[in-house]
Protein backbone atom coordinates (compact mmCIF):
# COMPACT_ATOMS: atom_id res chain seq x y z
CA UNK A 1 0.00 0.00 0.00
CA UNK A 2 2.99 2.31 -0.31
CA UNK A 3 3.83 2.51 3.11
CA UNK A 4 6.96 2.95 4.71
CA UNK A 5 7.55 0.71 7.58
CA UNK A 6 10.70 1.22 10.37
CA UNK A 7 9.60 -1.11 12.94
CA UNK A 8 8.38 -4.46 13.48
CA UNK A 9 5.32 -4.90 15.54
CA UNK A 10 5.07 -8.64 15.23
CA UNK A 11 4.15 -11.05 18.00
CA UNK A 12 3.23 -7.94 20.40
CA UNK A 13 0.16 -6.15 21.04
CA UNK A 14 2.71 -2.61 21.50
CA UNK A 15 3.60 -1.16 19.01
CA UNK A 16 6.70 0.01 17.92
CA UNK A 17 8.36 -2.30 20.72
CA UNK A 18 10.79 -5.04 20.20
CA UNK A 19 8.41 -8.43 19.24
CA UNK A 20 8.45 -11.35 21.54
CA UNK A 21 7.17 -13.47 18.50
CA UNK A 22 9.55 -14.85 16.03
CA UNK A 23 13.47 -13.91 15.72
CA UNK A 24 13.40 -14.10 11.87
CA UNK A 25 10.55 -13.79 9.13
CA UNK A 26 10.35 -11.79 5.96
CA UNK A 27 7.90 -10.43 3.57
CA UNK A 28 6.50 -11.72 0.37
CA UNK A 29 7.85 -10.07 -2.25
CA UNK A 30 4.93 -9.24 -4.15
CA UNK A 31 4.28 -6.21 -0.96
CA UNK A 32 7.52 -5.21 -1.24
CA UNK A 33 8.14 -2.35 -3.61
CA UNK A 34 11.33 0.42 -4.03
CA UNK A 35 11.11 3.05 -1.22
CA UNK A 36 9.38 6.26 -3.18
CA UNK A 37 11.65 9.57 -2.91
CA UNK A 38 9.88 10.98 -0.19
CA UNK A 39 10.59 7.46 1.64
CA UNK A 40 14.09 7.75 0.66
CA UNK A 41 14.50 10.85 2.03
CA UNK A 42 13.16 10.44 5.19
CA UNK A 43 15.38 7.18 5.45
CA UNK A 44 18.52 9.70 5.12
CA UNK A 45 17.04 12.17 7.62
CA UNK A 46 16.12 9.06 10.60
CA UNK A 47 19.85 8.10 10.04
CA UNK A 48 21.16 11.60 10.64
CA UNK A 49 18.69 11.94 13.29
CA UNK A 50 19.60 8.94 15.36
CA UNK A 51 23.67 9.98 14.54
CA UNK A 52 22.56 13.38 16.15
CA UNK A 53 21.18 11.61 18.90
CA UNK A 54 24.13 9.50 19.49
CA UNK A 55 26.45 12.26 19.11
CA UNK A 56 24.41 14.76 21.72
CA UNK A 57 23.87 11.54 24.07
CA UNK A 58 28.02 11.12 24.25
CA UNK A 59 28.28 15.21 25.22
CA UNK A 60 25.54 15.10 27.93
CA UNK A 61 27.15 12.54 29.76
CA UNK A 62 30.28 14.35 30.14
CA UNK A 63 30.50 16.41 33.96
CA UNK A 64 31.77 19.49 32.23
CA UNK A 65 31.40 21.78 29.09
CA UNK A 66 33.25 24.22 27.46
CA UNK A 67 32.23 26.56 24.93
CA UNK A 68 32.99 24.91 22.19
CA UNK A 69 30.80 22.05 23.58
CA UNK A 70 27.86 24.36 24.37
CA UNK A 71 27.78 25.63 21.10
CA UNK A 72 28.13 22.28 19.19
CA UNK A 73 25.09 21.18 21.30
CA UNK A 74 23.24 24.46 20.59
CA UNK A 75 23.80 23.72 16.73
CA UNK A 76 23.00 19.53 16.84
CA UNK A 77 19.88 20.18 18.70
CA UNK A 78 18.66 22.82 16.25
CA UNK A 79 19.46 20.26 13.42
CA UNK A 80 17.63 17.60 15.37
CA UNK A 81 14.45 19.74 15.41
CA UNK A 82 14.51 20.57 11.86
CA UNK A 83 14.84 16.85 11.06
CA UNK A 84 11.70 16.01 13.00
CA UNK A 85 10.09 19.08 11.69
CA UNK A 86 11.13 17.56 7.84
CA UNK A 87 10.06 14.02 8.69
CA UNK A 88 6.72 15.17 10.36
CA UNK A 89 6.18 17.23 6.78
CA UNK A 90 7.07 13.98 4.50
CA UNK A 91 5.16 11.62 6.98
CA UNK A 92 2.29 13.23 5.52
CA UNK A 93 2.96 12.96 2.00
CA UNK A 94 0.40 10.80 0.31
CA UNK A 95 1.21 8.98 -2.71
CA UNK A 96 -2.30 8.09 -5.15
CA UNK A 97 -2.66 4.54 -4.27
CA UNK A 98 -4.17 1.98 -6.80
CA UNK A 99 -7.00 0.16 -5.84
CA UNK A 100 -7.11 -3.71 -5.05
CA UNK A 101 -10.21 -3.71 -6.73
CA UNK A 102 -12.69 -1.62 -8.18
CA UNK A 103 -16.42 -1.95 -8.06
CA UNK A 104 -18.71 -1.15 -11.10
CA UNK A 105 -22.14 -0.46 -10.62
CA UNK A 106 -24.05 -1.06 -13.71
Amino acid sequence: DGMLVLRSWVGTTVIGQPHTGCKSYAVDARHVSEPAAHQRLYLELEQERRKLEGEMESLERRKTWSQNDEDRHAAWFKRYRQILAEQIELRAVVIEAQPLAVAVNQ
